[in-house]
C-alpha cells in the first residue's frame, strides 16, 4: 500500500488468505507500492496499472510478478487532484 494510514493493510490482507487457502503468488516490496484501487482488470487477460508522477512500481516487475496470468501490462498515468497524497484511481 502506497498511503501511509495503509502500510498495516498488507499484513492483514496476506494473513487473510492465508487463513482461507488463497495462495500468495508475489509481493510488492518496499519501496515499491501498489494500491488496489490503481489495478484494473480490462479483460481476462489485460490488466491496466495506473501511475503516478514518480512511480515506483515499474512495467516489467509487474509483468514479473503476474506471470503467465496476464499477456499485457497497460501503465496509464493518473491525474493529482489536491497534490501527491490524493491522486484519482483507475
Amino acid at each position: 500500500m502506497g498511503k501511509k494510514d495503509r502500510f498495516s493493510e498488507s499484513a492483514a490482507m496476506e494473513n487473510y488468505f492465508q487463513s482461507i487457502n488463497v495462495p500468495i503468488l508475489g509481493r510488492i516490496e518496499t519501496p515499491g507500492t501498489l494500491e488496489g484501487g490503481d489495478v484494473g482488470w480490462l479483460d481476462e487477460r489485460t490488466v491496466a496499472i495506473g501511475k503516478d508522477i514518480d512511480p515506483t512500481l515499474k512495467d516489467s516487475p509487474t509483468q514479473n510478478l503476474l506471470g503467465n496470468l496476464v499477456d499485457k501490462v497497460i501503465s496509464v498515468p493518473l491525474p493529482h487532484w489536491t497534490g501527491l497524497e490524493i491522486a484519482f484511481i483507475l
